[in-house]
């Protein structure tokens, strides 16, 4: 939901969701990767990503900054 709301424009709704699903993300980073999902990958794109909004505002959420590879195999 993070991710739609920069989209959508929503800076500080982006920015709060972005850290609160990476810290969510982030409690399974300990064990195997659940389904093949780089959660420790995942959980810091979602927190860099929630700096860089709180600092730079949407304009650091540019369609490649959006994107992020969940396979803990792609490199």
């Amino acid at each position: 939901m993070g991710l739609t709301h920069a989209q959508r424009g929503n800076a500080r709704g982006a920015a709060a969701l972005l850290r609160r699903g990476g810290q969510r993300v982030a409690d399974y980073a300990d064990g195997p990767p659940p389904h093949g999902v780089d959660t420790a990958r995942v959980a810091g794109f979602a927190a860099g990503l929630a700096d860089q909004i709180e600092r730079d505002g949407l304009a650091a959420a540019t369609p490649a900054r959006l994107r992020v590879s969940l396979r803990a195999d792609a490199g």
